[in-house]
């Protein structure tokens, strides 16, 4: 029988139809994408960025490396309230006004949520399912809760944490610097900084393989491109294609290593937790009816390291950078510490504490090179109304701004100017030292976030970043290409350091 004559049937190949209907959904899904491009008639708030077209002009999608220049634009003209801008993630809002943002940090989670806006950017769901929204997770009052454990460790006379933890670093270090003239400060930073937040997670012989620590910074360095490609992918085809992605693969990797650490733990003792980890384990033990098990305790302590290691690790890059950048530095922070060590009898958590100019120092470096712009992010559940009658669509991204904040004259002398010890000198001048430490409740500084979601590690952030550097200090000559500071915190080309040891 023809093709053409009646009743005639064309035998069509399976794959062709498959190819003709893949074709078509991601036609319909483009389609939805893009009557999304318009101005959203929801949010009554002045719009911020580049437009196209005259009569009805369209705001254009920014990419997100423009995100702070929109920030800065926006803050200058609506520094007391609120401005909506486009970038390729969709519709933002960006909240200036203190008001505002105390209401929607405090948000419920009903509304307002940290994790969603994790799992919008970083598509957690697969890259780290330890923090996934849309997931069943052990929750984050309970981590907060290990975390406060922890701390409460570092002022115990005899408990031998603190002590652990000074020896990780001088281990740390010194096998870092063993036969190397010089080192890039970048992968120190994250080496040294996995090291000792390993120690306090699961101990410090879980965190000597070099392998492990490897795949762990390879990790932190995939969630975001892994993500962003993720994010990419029409809906039906994230649960096929996405587990098949670099991130999601090194996090079921690494979950495997560390269940397989806690079930150690489990057969050859059960003393009083020595980490975090086994604080977990213990709490799920005690709790069967959360139905949790040491698989959700190691998808946690993944995604928790993804969320310290780097940040902190990103931190600490910068400081070396402006030490090595501001050597009139280094004496007067090397005075300091050794005035804390001889005052306290050696490392304490009141010597931790006493480094006011090395706390300044720190907090001055993260003011000048801030990791991101923005601060507070969350993600609408539902649709939302402030209580001054803003109104705010489900799935939109609420944040506030950071860095023009910490570059404004009102809140700061000589904004753009480096000052090592601005926040020392403010915290003795107050009479207030502790508001103005790393930790401190200083309302205009929103670097650990703020509200129901501050970073539940920003006291064991700050520990660890003192204790390394006052050791750095106290051990190590620093010197280095004085060029080697305006690169920014994301720079992956850090010229290399030279640390070498100081005399007895």
């Amino acid at each position: 029988m023809f093709p053409n004559s009646p009743g005639a049937v064309i035998d069509i190949p399976t794959y062709q139809i498959t190819i003709s209907l893949c074709v078509f959904l991601v036609a319909v899904w483009a389609l939805r994408a893009h009557r999304k491009t318009g101005v959203d008639k929801n949010i009554n708030l002045p719009i911020v960025g580049e437009t196209k077209g005259f009569a009805f002009p369209v705001p254009v999608p920014q990419p997100l490396s423009r995100l702070g220049e929109i920030l800065e634009q926006g803050y200058t003209k609506f520094r007391n309230s609120a401005f909506q801008y486009r970038t390729t993630r969709g519709w933002e809002v960006c909240v200036c006004d203190d008001t505002m943002i105390r209401e929607y940090q405090n948000a419920s989670d009903e509304y307002m949520s940290l994790n969603a806006f994790n799992e919008h950017v970083f598509e957690t769901r697969y890259t780290s399912p330890g923090f996934a929204d849309s997931l069943r997770h052990i929750p984050i009052p309970v981590l907060t809760k290990a975390l406060t454990w922890s701390r409460k460790r570092t002022g115990r006379f005899h408990d031998p944490y603190l002590a652990e933890l000074v020896k990780e670093t001088e281990i740390g270090l010194s096998d870092e610097l063993a036969h190397v003239d010089s080192i890039d400060c970048l992968e120190l930073s994250l080496t040294i900084m996995l090291r000792l937040l390993g120690a306090v997670l699961l101990g410090r012989e879980a965190c000597h393989d070099r392998e492990t620590i490897s795949l762990f910074v390879r990790y932190g360095s995939e969630v975001p491109t892994s993500g962003a490609f993720i994010s990419r992918l029409p809906g039906f085809l994230k649960p096929l294609v996405a587990p098949l992605c670099t991130a999601p693969r090194l996090a079921r990797r690494l979950s495997r290593i560390i269940e397989h650490h806690l079930h150690q733990h489990q057969m050859r003792s059960k003393q009083s937790p020595q980490n975090i980890g086994e604080w977990l384990l213990r709490w799920v033990e005690d709790n069967p009816q959360e139905s949790f098990t040491s698989k959700d305790v190691a998808d946690l302590l993944v995604s928790v390291i993804f969320g310290s290691v780097h940040s902190a690790g990103m931190v600490l890059t910068m400081c070396l950078k402006e030490l090595v950048r501001r050597p009139e530095y280094i004496e007067p922070l090397r005075e300091n510490v050794q005035a804390s060590l001889k005052q306290h009898g050696g490392w304490t958590k009141d010597t931790i504490e006493s480094m006011t100019k090395v706390d300044s120092f720190i907090k001055e470096c993260q003011r000048l090179n801030p990791l991101t712009p923005s601060s507070i992010s969350r993600l609408t559940k539902k649709d939302y109304t402030f209580n001054n009658g803003v109104r705010v669509p489900k799935g939109t991204i609420i944040l506030a701004p950071n860095s023009p904040i910490l570059l404004d004259d009102t809140f700061y002398a000589r904004p753009r100017e480096f000052d090592g010890f601005r926040f020392h000198r403010l915290g003795q001048e107050t009479n207030k030292p502790d508001n103005y430490k790393i930790t401190g409740l200083d309302p205009k500084s929103h670097q650990f976030g703020g509200g129901r979601h501050m970073c539940p590690g920003r006291q064991l952030a700050a520990d660890t970043l003192r204790l390394t550097i006052g050791q750095i200090l106290v051990r190590y000559d620093i010197t280095g290409d004085q060029c080697i500071g305006h690169e920014g915190p994301f720079c992956c080309k850090c010229p290399p350091i030279q640390l070498r040891d100081r005399p007895s």
